[in-house]
């Protein structure tokens, strides 16, 4: 494996054009830098791993959440727009029943 001051040479120089290989980079270089540690000391480097895979379990736990939070709220704006729809209909029905009632009692105050 390189060693930490090739992977962060890498990581400047790169361009990162999205998320997904800056991730990407930055997990290789956190694995490399378990790696180091581990040699050096083996405990110390079996906590990281466990804080290492403890973080990218939290990381999908948020992702999960956020894809279903929007997911959600696409749900809720179709049925709002479904509802907007229905709710202008029963004006204009509640507007011409209330037109036609108008026109019906001026034509019989006139008839009087």
């Amino acid at each position: 494996m390189a060693p930490i001051a090739y992977i962060y040479c890498v990581y400047r120089l790169a361009s990162f054009t999205s998320i997904k290989s800056l991730n990407i980079l930055m997990y290789s270089l956190t694995d490399e830098l378990i790696r180091q540690v581990t040699i050096n000391c083996a405990e110390r480097g079996l906590l990281l791993l466990r804080v290492r895979d403890e973080i990218r379990m939290t990381i999908a736990a948020y992702q999960t959440l956020y894809e279903s939070s929007v997911a959600f709220g696409m749900r809720k704006a179709l049925q709002a727009e479904q509802g907007k729809a229905d709710m202008e209909k029963k004006v204009g029905d509640c507007l011409a029943l209330t037109n036609n009632t108008a026109i019906v009692s001026e034509t019989r105050t006139s008839n009087l």
